[in-house]
């Protein structure tokens, strides 16, 4: 999805929750918005360029990488769950507990949102869902 919806939608989601958690409510712009670094990384790792410009460009051509199975380490299951475990373990820090579970709710909209677009643009399979069903595609 294109990075403008993420943003807008970032920005609009902390907008809702600044009223009622303040400063809080910008860790939501962190796991809404900062969660798509890891197509960044993506490219960096698989290019060993570090340009933003040419990741930038690298995505959205989605020929480039369509014919490939991609790990956006941050968009995975593994991901998801190691933060709701965060999030509970430390329910009684509250500091800690807004900033995981807020973030946890950024990353929950954005991959809905995400999920959405590949959906209606038959874009499936493009992505790991799993970090362990991507490990396990590479040993094959």
């Amino acid at each position: 999805m294109d990075l403008r919806y993420h943003f807008w939608a970032s920005v609009v989601l902390v907008g809702v929750l600044y009223p009622f958690m303040g400063l809080h409510g910008v860790w939501a712009f962190v796991g809404a918005f900062l969660i798509d670094t890891d197509h960044y990384l993506y490219y960096a790792v698989k290019s060993k360029s570090w340009s933003l410009k040419k990741a930038y460009d690298f995505h959205v051509d989605k020929r480039k990488f369509a014919k490939n199975y991609v790990l956006h380490i941050f968009h995975t299951g593994e991901f998801i769950l190691f933060m709701i475990i965060m999030s509970i373990m430390i329910y009684n820090k509250k500091v800690l507990f807004l900033m995981f579970s807020v973030t946890l709710l950024g990353m929950v909209i954005h991959l809905t949102m995400d999920y959405m677009d590949m959906r209606k643009g038959k874009k499936w399979g493009i992505r790991a869902v799993w970090l362990t069903e991507w490990i396990a595609r590479r040993r094959r």
